[in-house]
Formats: C-alpha cells, sequence, structure tokens
C-alpha cells in the first residue's frame, strides 16, 4: 500500500500545466495520463503541484475504502495524515522550473522532461501544437494557492437533526469498523462540534474505537478552544494523554 502511494506521489509531483498526453516510463512499466498545464518554457508553482497531488491522494482514499481489515486501515490512514501534514509543509507560492528541452526526431515528442533518477516523463501535444522551438511566454508572478487544509473549511456544520440521525445510525452499528466507516462517510461532508465529538466518542465501546473516532471528528472541528471538554468523554488516563496528543 506505501508503495502506491509513493508512486502516486512521484508522478503527480512533476505533471503541470497545458492539457497534453503524458507518456511516463517508470521501473514497473509505461504509464499514460492526460494532465494540464505545462508551459512552454517549464515553469510552474508548488501550488499547481500540490493541488495534483491532494486529488490523487483523495482518488486512492476513495479506492481504498471498505477494502481493508481494521489493522489494514488504521495503519493507511496514519501513511496518508503523514503525507498530508507532510505536504502542508511545503509553500504553495513557490516558482518551479522544470528542465524542457525539444527533440528533433521526427514524429517524437517535442517536449521531454527528466525529472528524478529511474523516472523519464515525455509530453507528446497535438500534432498541430508541434514545435521544435517553443514560442516566447511573457512571464507573470505566480498567483498563490490555498492547501487542501484552507478547503475544508468550505464543509459546513453538521445540523441537529442530522447529527442526531448520524449518531443513532452509529449507534445501531453491530459492528465497530461500519460505525467508522459511517463516520469517515459524514466526516467527508460535515464539520462537528465538541459536544457533538464527545457523544461520538461515547458511541464506542473500546478505548482504540474511540480515540479512531476522535482522530476522524477532531480533524473537522468546529470550536476546537473547547476541546478539553473532549477529555471528559475518555475513562484511562493513558487514553486522555493520546487524546490530547490528536488535538495538537
Amino acid at each position: 500500500m506505501k508503495t502506491i502511494i509513493l508512486t502516486v506521489l512521484a508522478l503527480t509531483a512533476i505533471l503541470v500545466l497545458m492539457a497534453q498526453e503524458v507518456q511516463i516510463t517508470t521501473p514497473r512499466g509505461n504509464v499514460t495520463l492526460r494532465v494540464e498545464g505545462i508551459l512552454p518554457d517549464g515553469t510552474t508553482t508548488t501550488g499547481k503541484i500540490l493541488k495534483e497531488v491532494y486529488a490523487k491522494l483523495d482518488k486512492i482514499d476513495n479506492l481504498i475504502k471498505g477494502k481493508l481489515n481494521r489493522s489494514e486501515q488504521r495503519s493507511f490512514d496514519t501513511i496518508m495524515d503523514e503525507i498530508l501534514t507532510l505536504l502542508e509543509m511545503i509553500p504553495v507560492d513557490q516558482p518551479v522550473l522544470l528542465a524542457v528541452k525539444p527533440v528533433l526526431q521526427q514524429q517524437d515528442p517535442v517536449l521531454t522532461i527528466t525529472p528524478t533518477p529511474g523516472i523519464n516523463i515525455t509530453i507528446t501535444p497535438p500534432p498541430e501544437q508541434v514545435n521544435v522551438t517553443p514560442p516566447q511566454v511573457e512571464q507573470k508572478p505566480p498567483t498563490p494557492e490555498k492547501p487542501r487544509t484552507d478547503l475544508k473549511v468550505t464543509r459546513p456544520l453538521i445540523t441537529d437533526p442530522d447529527f442526531s440521525d448520524l449518531l443513532s445510525r452509529i449507534k445501531n452499528q453491530k459492528f465497530s469498523d461500519d460505525k467508522i466507516r459511517m463516520l469517515k462517510t459524514a466526516a467527508d461532508s460535515f464539520r462537528f462540534k465538541v459536544d457533538q465529538i464527545v457523544q461520538l466518542i461515547k458511541a464506542f465501546q473500546f478505548s482504540d474505537d474511540q480515540l479512531e473516532a476522535l482522530r476522524i471528528a477532531w480533524l473537522e472541528c468546529a470550536d476546537p478552544q473547547n476541546k478539553y471538554r473532549i477529555l471528559d468523554a475518555f475513562t484511562y488516563s493513558s487514553d486522555k494523554t493520546k487524546a490530547e496528543q490528536i488535538m495538537k
């Protein structure tokens, strides 16, 4: 699973600007993708790259949901959280210049981008766009883009009737994995208040499941200043300590 994530990150980190067909040669074989936005001079911004990476990670998350057992799902979620945390450390407005050079062979790709060793990228534009010498393009300062964490604020706060329905459905599930899956689905669409998170935690019987419920709901917390109330939902001191670490 970790190999799949790292492979997608390596590919998406170098796919940038104009809709073109891109052929990528990796140790596992050739991959052909359709990407947007490569300027003739090979420039872009880190924000453009991050946007593509987040989109690919979302696709991975959707493909994996419901296909792992409980232990594998936790390992997967931990890896995804670590990747997102590292990506959030990258400035979004930094210019990036890719190494672009013309290729003169007939019917060969016009542009070749060579990023990291072991991965070769070739870009094939439509026949009418083939030019040996890229035209001069006026340089404009990159437009800063907001990372994914800012987009989460657009998710609405769950209403009281919707929350009551969600809590009832979670409590009616027989297995912890089904409860966790239902909570994750709701967290994709809504944010929660501290008092609601406390009720969600108490809907689970075991400490590990309670901490997992907190980890899911806390990312969308609408009033984090009241997080001290969440500690009362846990019985054991060790669980309270782990909860504090999750809410840092």
